[in-house]
């Protein structure tokens, strides 16, 4: 996959180390700034598939996102700023005590992406959905309120996504 303009343009603004070999060696990962262009918010992988099929059940954009399979996590990126309103966010949907929150995370935190060209092999992290740019624009992020529903939804087990044979083994976009 090449990378746009648009997007390259985008992820420089959050580099944390420098950029300008980010075109020479498109195949490196790279260390990101949560907090500038984006906030990341942490989940269980499978609870991401489930709450990535509803988003778009419920026809809502899916922005990027990564898994983490060393510690079984998912990051979705979501619009900057919402790490402070997260835990209110979580709380007005009456999320059970008991059960593990999905994080937000926010300035002071980073993540390493792969890169946008990487081919297989060992990384930290792998693009289940990518950063696409439109024209001149920056990718479209996931919206927080919907995201934050779907995974309250993922967690149910009356939802039907995850019952039976027609259960998600993984999120196909």
């Amino acid at each position: 996959m090449r990378e746009s303009d648009a997007v390259s343009a985008w992820l420089v603004q959050a580099a944390a180390e420098p950029a300008d070999q980010w075109h020479k060696r498109p195949r490196l990962p790279r260390l990101l700034r949560c907090g500038i262009t984006f906030d990341l918010v942490l989940t269980d992988t499978a609870a991401f598939r489930t709450a990535a099929a509803l988003l778009e059940q419920y026809e809502q954009p899916v922005g990027p996102a990564l898994t983490l399979p060393a510690i079984g996590k998912a990051a979705i990126l979501v619009p900057q700023g919402i790490a402070d309103k997260w835990p209110a966010l979580i709380a007005s949907l009456a999320w059970p005590p008991e059960a593990q929150r999905p994080l937000c995370l926010g300035q002071g935190h980073t993540i390493q992406i792969p890169g946008l060209a990487a081919r297989g092999g060992v990384s930290l992290s792998r693009w289940v959905v990518p950063p696409e740019a439109t024209g001149p624009y920056p990718p479209l992020l996931t919206s927080a309120g919907a995201l934050a529903r779907c995974l309250m939804e993922a967690r149910s087990p009356a939802n039907e996504l995850n019952r039976g044979p027609n259960s998600p083994t993984g999120y196909r976009r």
